[in-house]
């Protein structure tokens, strides 16, 4: 096992506390380049075709959806850009949600992400930026709790755990590609403490209800934005590709693991 994959595999075993609600993989393209359909896309990642496509011609874009692996994948396309968002499926009528709905494990599902970027990025028009964008949840006792534990992964911040709430914080820190001559990379990241509601959803005349029943729940939330810095001229060269969304997906793991650091 080479080394890159060996932090990556030190870094799995330490990141597990966090669970993943949304992972989003997007390839930006110069506005000239004639973007894939939003379905075509779909086809290459899952081997077969959507369940539902939809459009909106004025704007030039497009998006095609279904199930995979228990969740749900979405792939937009738009002037410039196409997105991959694999989220948590839609949940059934008459249930309780008494608990963040996620995809399961961050580093258990990114694994599985990964492979289905890496699957549309070899057979991408060259793209001039990259990004991985993910959220990613903590479930806490209480508001207290999480405001202690997001503490850790925050040591520029002193954060009264008790006595404080609506807590959020965000910054952007560059660091230099290791994959990638000449590539800058953002690590935006944000920090929050967060409150959800217990939800009873009551099926009716083919529309789900909402009923909120009141019993809270807590828990730490991240949002990471791991993206390589634009304007750029020259699309990134075509065997490098892969390997960036790597790094991009390493770095925010990092993140989830160490917390805020340079």
């Amino acid at each position: 096992m080479d080394s890159y994959n060996l932090a990556m595999g030190e870094m799995v075993a330490e990141a597990k506390g966090w669970d993943a609600e949304i992972l989003r993989a997007t390839a930006f393209y110069n506005s000239n380049e004639s973007v894939p359909e939003a379905a075509r896309v779909w086809e290459v990642v899952t081997g077969r075709a959507p369940d539902r496509v939809s459009s909106r011609p004025r704007e030039g874009a497009q998006a095609a959806e279904g199930p995979i692996r228990d969740n749900a994948l979405v792939v937009s396309s738009q002037v410039g850009r196409i997105d991959l968002n694999l989220r948590p499926a839609p949940p059934s009528p008459n249930v309780r949600i008494d608990m963040f709905v996620t995809l399961g494990k961050f580093t258990d599902v990114l694994s599985q992400f990964i492979e289905m970027a890496i699957g549309w990025l070899r057979e991408s028009p060259p793209s001039i930026r990259l990004a991985f964008g993910s959220v990613l949840l903590q479930e806490t006792e209480t508001i207290e709790t999480g405001n202690r534990e997001i503490n850790r992964f925050l040591p520029g911040i002193q954060l009264d755990s008790s006595g404080s709430s609506d807590f959020f914080y965000q910054i952007n820190r560059r660091r230099r590609s290791h994959s990638t001559n000449g590539v800058m990379i953002n690590r935006l990241s944000k920090w929050s403490v967060m409150q959800g509601g217990s939800v009873d959803l009551i099926a009716g005349g083919g529309v789900g209800i909402q009923v909120s029943s009141g019993q809270a729940f807590y828990g730490c939330r991240l949002e990471l934005d791991v993206n390589t810095v634009g304007p750029r001229n020259h699309p990134i060269p075509k065997g490098k590709t892969v390997d960036l969304f790597k790094e991009l997906t390493s770095l925010g793991k990092e993140i989830a693991e160490k917390g805020d650091i340079p």
